[in-house]
């Protein structure tokens, strides 16, 4: 497999948001060009069973759908992390991908709160230069 033509992807999610999660992902997975590889991956510390399925059984030929525990980074941190209403541990999930995932130079990680309207691979592609992050509002 060519692996310029792999897109990996990120969430973040837990019981409340996975019904948001299975909307992002339907609407990505509907706008996703058959000339590349998309690898969904999904960080939760705990999920359902029912909802984890949900989300695998989403998965195509061109796209991969892993769910990716990282309890043992989070219980690393201990009471390290500033929780409060709208700051849950979910939200801290994404600054591990670079340690889990040092296979890529690159990846997206997007919000389970959305919905995509093209295909993906078009943001994936957007040239950031030397910088190591880009994001958007």
């Amino acid at each position: 497999m060519n692996r310029s033509n792999i897109i990996p992807i990120f969430f973040a999610v837990d019981d409340n948001y996975a019904p948001f999660l299975a909307v992002a992902m339907r609407s990505l997975i509907n706008n996703a060009s058959p000339a590349h590889q998309y690898r969904i991956y999904i960080l939760i510390d705990r999920l359902g069973d029912e909802n984890a399925a949900i989300l695998c059984s989403m998965a195509r030929p061109n796209v991969s759908v892993e769910i990716v525990k990282v309890t043992e980074k989070l219980d690393a941190l201990g009471d390290m992390l500033h929780l409060r209403d709208y700051y849950t541990k979910t939200t801290y999930y994404r600054f591990f991908i670079p340690a889990l995932f040092p296979q890529y130079d690159k990846g997206l990680y997007l919000d389970c709160d959305i919905v995509v309207i093209g295909d993906i691979s078009e943001l994936y592609h957007t040239p950031i230069g030397d910088c190591i992050l880009a994001a958007a509002p």
